[in-house]
C-alpha cells in the first residue's frame, strides 16, 4: 500500500525515510540469521520478498525527495 501511494503521490514528505532503512536492516538481519542457524526453508523466500517490497519504498522515496526538491526549486525561482 506504501508504494501505491508513494507512486501516486509525487511526493515524500508525508513518509519518514529512516524507518525503510531500519525495516530494511531488520530484513537482513533475519535473513542472516536463518542462514547461520542452518534453519533456511520458506521463510526465507518470504523474507526476501518482504526485503525487495521494502527496498521498493526505499527507492520511491529517494525518487519522491529528488522531485519535491525540484518543485521547490521551480518554486522559489518563479517567486524571486
Amino acid at each position: 500500500m506504501t508504494a501505491l501511494a508513494l507512486i501516486i503521490a509525487f511526493s515524500a514528505k508525508v513518509v519518514p525515510f529512516s524507518s525503510g532503512l531500519i525495516v530494511c536492516a531488520g530484513y537482513v538481519c533475519g535473513i542472516a540469521g536463518k542462514f547461520l542457524s542452518a534453519q533456511t526453508g520458506w521463510v526465507v523466500y518470504i523474507y526476501i520478498l518482504d526485503l525487495m517490497m521494502v527496498l521498493t519504498d526505499v527507492a520511491l522515496t529517494l525518487r519522491n525527495r529528488y522531485l519535491d526538491r525540484l518543485a521547490d526549486e521551480r518554486m522559489r525561482r518563479e517567486h524571486a
